[in-house]
């Protein structure tokens, strides 16, 4: 794994929306009315989630702790091209660190990478406490950009949560019951989102939200881990 060469990307705002499930469409008719264009076509996005055996970042989150991190691998489609990602958070604003991990051809070399224990204690050391990988999640994302193009914005539907031992399994995992709309733009752009908002009479109450949360809180009620 590489970790000499990363990407800091910029602080940035991440404003999260839910709705039910086959309610998107409510989400595309704001969009277009207020002519948000699709950036790219949508793809599928696929997430492993890193913790301690005691769930530190869970319940950081759960707590409200203003100072957090959130670390996973991630990949896009079915091409297994990973990174690392370090996603940190204080209080409202995130920003992320990117590292490359390398590109394998099954779930089995994936496995045996984050399985390895050199390769754990690297993560571990980036991430400030030793943790392992322990949830595995999928969706369907589509793309979007305001007119203006400070704000993007990010539909998120067929979300799949996954127990990690689960990964290279045919089956299906659980189906989240919500959409997510996330709009993202630079810290210093609140207040002309905030005029955005306003401006358009935007219907929808934002919701704190984390896919990795919601994923351990399902498979759990469900008895899965």
């Amino acid at each position: 794994m590489n970790i000499k060469n990363y990407n800091l990307l910029e602080n940035r705002y991440e404003r999260k929306y839910k709705l039910k499930l086959g309610e998107d469409w409510k989400f595309k008719n704001y969009l277009l009315q207020n002519e948000f264009q699709k950036t790219f076509k949508s793809r599928l996005v696929n997430s492993v989630y890193f913790d301690s055996d005691r769930k530190h970042f869970f319940h950081q989150n759960i707590n409200g702790i203003s100072n957090r991190i959130k670390t996973r691998l991630r990949w896009y489609d079915n091409i297994l091209k990973i990174n690392l990602e370090l996603k940190k958070k204080s209080n409202a604003v995130s920003w992320k660190q990117t590292f490359s991990a390398g590109t394998f051809k099954t779930f089995h070399e994936l496995k045996k990478f984050y399985s390895k224990n050199e390769n754990l204690m690297k993560i571990s050391h980036l991430s400030g406490i030793s943790v392992k990988p322990n949830l595995f999640v999928r969706y369907k994302r589509e793309y979007w950009l305001s007119p203006c193009k400070n704000f993007r914005a990010t539909i998120d539907k067929d979300i799949e949560y996954k127990d990690i031992k689960l990964i290279d399994s045919p089956n299906r995992g659980l189906d989240s019951d919500f959409n997510i709309l996330e709009f993202k733009y630079l810290d210093h752009m609140d207040s002309n989102f905030r005029n955005m908002i306003n401006k358009t009479k935007f219907p929808f109450r934002m919701s704190k939200n984390s896919k990795y949360v919601s994923g351990v809180m399902h498979l759990e009620s469900s008895g899965v881990i």
